[in-house]
């Protein structure tokens, strides 16, 4: 079911979605589409109010898919640090980084074959920065995973199943590392708790006191990072 909001000169339109769970909440897809996952029988104009509560949020990161700048011509993102970008016509395709800039050799100049290279080039670094990172978490905290894998995850950061497997998006290694932790920890410390219990929150906070932090830099930029293709 869809519903509208008019703020001032601003339409906003949503998509309500109804599910078995006990908490609502607002997704944005790459599409800019707005959905809210809501309990059955929570009264529509409560889910207008957190709509309009939620406008800022949601204008902007609106906004932040519209400008599409996680891949701009002149800057990329890596760790949460923005790098300028230096394009060249190359016989090979390569992509690294050269001091404080990221060179592209590219055999095409055309924007969307440059585009793929270095989402290519994410994908590829990844494998190795976000699993050493998950190593290094799960030694420090004690907590093992049966097996960690790096997958290309459309609309969540991680996972955890009952096998004690963790599955984490590749778009964490576009995050600064205090933010990628957060969410290995977040997914270990399922293995633990299969839930979003106050004992699960509480081990997060033991082994991750200022998570809370990183909650905020995720909600701020996490539609944007997510809708990187």
């Amino acid at each position: 079911m869809k519903r509208k909001i008019v703020l001032k000169d601003i339409e906003i339109e949503y998509s309500i979605i109804f599910k078995n769970k006990k908490n609502i909440s607002i997704k944005i897809d790459n599409k800019k589409d707005i959905l809210v996952y809501s309990p059955a029988g929570i009264a529509y104009e409560y889910l207008d109010k957190l709509i309009i509560e939620k406008s800022k949020w949601i204008i902007k990161s609106m906004e932040n898919i519209e400008k599409g700048n996680l891949v701009e011509e002149d800057r990329v993102i890596l760790l949460g640090k923005y790098y300028e970008t230096i394009i060249k016509k190359s016989n090979i395709n390569r992509v690294f980084i050269e001091k404080d800039k990221v060179i592209i050799n590219t055999v095409s100049l055309e924007k969307t074959y440059t585009r793929k290279l270095i989402v290519d080039w994410y994908k590829k670094i990844a494998t190795d920065i976000i699993g050493a990172r998950a190593m290094e978490v799960s030694n420090k905290i004690s907590i093992k995973p049966s097996k960690i894998i790096i997958k290309n995850q459309k609309s969540i950061w991680g996972s955890c199943n009952s096998k004690k497997e963790i599955r984490l998006n590749w778009r964490l290694v576009l995050m600064p590392y205090a933010v990628m932790e957060y969410i290995i920890i977040h997914e270990l410390c399922h293995i633990k708790h299969m839930n979003h219990s106050k004992e699960f929150w509480s081990l997060v906070n033991y082994y991750c006191n200022d998570y809370k932090k990183s909650k905020i830099w995720l909600k701020e930029n996490g539609v944007m990072l997510m809708n990187l293709v």
